[in-house]
């Protein structure tokens, strides 16, 4: 890096002029009235502003202010000590250990949103003694970062705090096998640490990240199957968006117990791979003729009927709205059961192929036409 690019290439000296008239020297937007001085040649929107204008003053980083493009939006610093990030537990976490005592780490920063924020915090090196190398994928926000392991990291995180990049710890490929459940529960016990009374807890949500996924109004009513594959038909139905799965017990079912929290753990896991934002909601589970009585008078109601049903796809196409799919038993329904469902009004027998498919091979198959028509493929 050449001498002159750390030279200071601060904004001229200007006179004083008027609130109404003044724009923030490291932003760019208008200054408040109550932060407005008009003694001052320099003004500041707020106090994180001046912080980062200082920062970048005192460490010769004032080509930032030569960007034609900059963040127009006032620092934010959320004044966290992050002593969380010396904690061995997140080490074990997300720290990933180099040679020569060296430590490397993926941060999610916050406010990431052009090239300036890619040379601001590539320069970090510059103001943190012990930070040998910062690399920031604009893209995704993610900052890789090694540093000197005797420096603690918390002192690296204030640092990008203070710039206006709050940050946040950031699974990589490395960590992402590890056991949820053991990942869960460690972090658990960095949250509630120093946080917990004997009957409080203090939880403090630092980020929203992304805004809930919308997901197609389709229940999945399938009859339990055994024990494994009632599990993946949960798993599938998380990933291919099903709103809501109600298990159903038919006169043919031979599973009348359910694991509803095994059956939770496997939807959120299916959730966590697939990076979805939203899970189906898991019902009790209800007798077939409870679930025909009670039935919403709006929702179409399509099950798999081996007997004979049109199309799926024709079927699904020709009745747009809230849905469901009823799946029977290993089995399948009886013909007592398949007359009682035929007499709701709502419902729609449909076929799934010249093939006879498995309980939890129909369920698929029927919830993939379905999202199909939809239009949510």
């Amino acid at each position: 890096m050449s001498t002159a690019e750390l030279t200071l290439a601060q904004p001229a000296p200007v006179d004083a002029v008027s609130q109404a008239d003044s724009a923030c020297t490291h932003c760019g937007l208008p200054v408040p009235a109550g932060a407005y001085d008009p003694t001052a040649a320099r003004q500041f929107c707020c106090a994180g502003c001046h912080t980062a204008f200082e920062i970048l003053n005192e460490y010769g980083l004032g080509r930032y202010y030569a960007f034609s493009e900059r963040r127009n939006e006032a620092v934010r610093s959320s004044g966290r000590r992050f002593d969380e990030f010396d904690h061995p537990t997140f080490r074990e976490l997300y720290v990933r250990a180099l040679p020569d005592g060296l430590s490397e780490v993926e941060l999610y920063l916050e406010g990431v949103h052009c090239a300036s924020c890619v040379w601001l915090v590539e320069r970090v090196p510059l103001i943190v003694s012990g930070v040998l190398r910062a690399e920031l994928d604009v893209r995704r926000s993610l900052a890789r970062v090694v540093w000197d392991a005797s420096v603690p990291l918390s002192h690296v995180a204030r640092s990008l705090d203070a710039l206006g990049y709050s940050p946040h710890p950031f699974r990589g490929v490395e960590r992402a096998a590890m056991r949820r459940k053991e990942d869960r529960a460690m972090l658990v016990r960095i949250g509630i640490a120093g946080a917990v009374g004997k009957r409080d807890l203090i939880l403090n949500v630092s980020a929203h990240l992304r805004d809930r996924e919308p997901v197609p109004d389709l229940w999945l009513c399938a009859a339990p199957i055994k024990k494994g594959r009632i599990d993946w038909v949960a798993e599938k139905a998380c990933e291919l968006g099903v709103a809501r799965l109600v298990p159903v017990l038919t006169r043919r079912t031979i599973i009348d117990r359910l694991n509803l929290d095994r059956l939770r753990s496997h939807m959120i896991e299916a959730a966590e791979q697939c990076d979805r934002t939203s899970l189906p909601q898991l019902a009790e589970a209800v007798k077939l003729d409870a679930l025909l009585r009670d039935w919403p008078a709006g929702r179409a109601l399509f099950f798999a009927d081996e007997m004979g049903g049109g199309p799926a796809a024709e079927a699904m196409a020709a009745h747009q709205g809230p849905a469901a799919i009823l799946i029977g038993p290993e089995g399948g329904f009886d013909e007592a059961v398949r007359e009682a469902i035929r007499a709701l009004p709502q419902a729609v027998g449909i076929g799934l192929g010249p093939r006879i498919l498995r309980a939890e091979t129909a369920a698929a198959a029927a919830v993939t036409i379905w999202m199909s028509a939809a239009g949510d493929w």
